[in-house]
């Protein structure tokens, strides 16, 4: 939830959309997405559309980013953070 304290880059960005009624927010990665569990997993599956319902349960994670602090689960929390405000969400790789 939108407390005002933030912890890494993913949660200020969460908080920053949900203050400034962003019209989108995109999170940047160093995979696809977000996976049904860790993408060096070969069962693990890209899930294109997030449905709370559908796949809270589903989902597992695996090791922290080398490149990040908090990883999939500070992204996911983020998302949360401003896709239950109304603002909509996108997890993608960054290639640059």
């Amino acid at each position: 939830d939108s407390t005002g304290i933030f912890w890494d880059n993913d949660s200020l960005a969460g908080l920053l959309a949900v203050e400034l009624k962003a019209d989108l927010l995109i999170l940047l990665s160093d995979v696809e997405g977000l996976y049904s569990g860790p993408p060096s997993d070969v069962n693990s599956k890209l899930i294109h559309t997030y449905v709370r319902e559908k796949h809270v349960e589903t989902i597992t994670f695996g090791e922290k980013s080398r490149v990040g602090r908090g990883g999939m689960t500070a992204k996911v929390l983020a998302a949360w953070t401003a896709a239950s405000a109304g603002v909509p969400v996108v997890i993608t790789r960054y290639i640059g």
